[in-house]
Formats: structure tokens, C-alpha cells, sequence
């Protein structure tokens, strides 16, 4: 099941990106991915490595998920056509109507 945002949803997270409150949020993850990944490096036991090296992984893409769906919401935000805004014109830029060369 993927949660779709709407566009104000899409707004509100893409202002909280630029705030200290993500920042510290976002530090707050990073640490947290970085005590499995610390586990793994200290663990002695094979079997223990394996499973050490499991839940850092599973930590580190939840992480690298979270912040890329974040980033692409965003993205969609930034990106989406506002009522009132210039059509855009694909062709700008392919064409050479000026005749210089």
C-alpha cells in the first residue's frame, strides 16, 4: 500500500525541508542507522554478524527510502504547474530560427 499525498500535503513537506526541525530530524535518523551499522562492526559472533548486518541494512533503506520519497514529493511540488503560470513551451531551445550557426 503506497500513501498518496495530495498537493497541500505535498506543500507542508516541502516547506518543513528547508526548517531546522527537519535538519535535526534528519541527524536524528542518520545516528540511528549508525548505531546498527556500529552493532555490525562490533559483533564477533558469524551468526550474530548476519543478523547485525540484516537490521543495518533494513535501518539504512528505511532511511534512504524515507528521505528519497521525501524528496520526490517535493520534486512533484516544486514541478507541478500552478494556475495562472506560462505554458511551457517544449520546443524552446530545439529550433533555430534565427539563422546563425
Amino acid at each position: 500500500m503506497d500513501y498518496e499525498l495530495t498537493q497541500a500535503d505535498r506543500a507542508r513537506l516541502s516547506a518543513f525541508l528547508n526548517t531546522d526541525e527537519f535538519k535535526i530530524l534528519d541527524s536524528l535518523m542518520k545516528s540511528e542507522v549508525f548505531k546498527f551499522n556500529t552493532a555490525l562492526l562490533n559483533e564477533k559472533e558469524p551468526e550474530k554478524v548476519l543478523q547485525a548486518h540484516n537490521l543495518a541494512k533494513a535501518a539504512a533503506s528505511f532511511y534512504q527510502g524515507l528521505v528519497n520519497r521525501i524528496n520526490a514529493e517535493a520534486y512533484i511540488y516544486k514541478n507541478t504547474p500552478r494556475p495562472g503560470d506560462d505554458p511551457i513551451d517544449i520546443t524552446e531551445g530545439a529550433l533555430d530560427l534565427d539563422g546563425t550557426f
